[in-house]
Parts: structure tokens; sequence; C-alpha cells
């Protein structure tokens, strides 16, 4: 069992290792939502962690929101943005295949390949 132990002197047990997300949460849905991170370890000795920090062993955690004065300075993990069509390392022409989705592929009722109807006919 790992015990968590709180700035209000309450202890909290978990069976495995745990997150500051899964603490939080276990507190109270609004806490789980406002969480930025927490501060582990004993009084002294504290280290500033973000809500994904696993807590392996009995540990004090005081957990971190917006409000508090380590609130911005909590580190967050790096979020990768995912690369735009215009971020291509080579130029595509159209008729590299990589570059074409389901909607750009030309099907047996697509406009290519029906007749061709305007200028419309003029029958007399």
């Amino acid at each position: 069992m790992i015990a968590i132990q709180l700035p209000d002197g309450s202890k909290r047990e978990f069976p495995q290792p745990v997150t500051v997300a899964e603490v939080a949460a276990s507190i109270g849905a609004g806490l789980a939502k406002a969480a930025l991170g927490g501060r582990v370890g004993a009084s002294g000795q504290t280290k500033l962690v973000d809500t994904s920090h696993l807590i392996e062993a009995d540990e004090s955690l005081a957990i971190v929101t917006a409000k508090d004065p380590d609130g911005l300075a909590t580190p967050r993990p790096t979020c990768w943005p995912t690369p735009s069509r215009n971020c291509s390392p080579r130029p595509r022409s159209r008729s590299d295949p990589s570059s074409r989705t389901a909607s750009s592929t030309t099907s047996p009722t697509s406009a290519r390949s029906r007749p061709k109807t305007w200028p419309p006919s003029r029958r007399r």
C-alpha cells in the first residue's frame, strides 16, 4: 500500500503506484480538472512535478492549481503539433499516390469520367 500524506494532515492509501492526477481525482472532480501538477516530497525538499508524475512510494503531496503561486511554474508535458499539409518535406505532384486522399481519388462517377454535356447540343 502506498500512503500519500496531504497538506491538511489526511492520508490517502492506494494499492498500487498512482499519478498526481489520480490522487487529485480521488479527492474530487473539481480538483482533478483544476490540477496542474503537484509538489512532492518532505517539507524542506519538495519537487514540483506535472500531473503525470508517478508516485511509487509513501510520500507527501500538495496538489498545485492555477490559484497557487507555483501554478504557472509547473512543468507541463510537451505536446507536438501534427504536421499540416503545408509542412511537407518535399513538394507533391498530382501524380504522387501519397498525396491523394480518399476524397481526391477519381471514381467512376466523377466529373472526369462523365461525358461532356456543356454546352447543350442544339437540335433542330
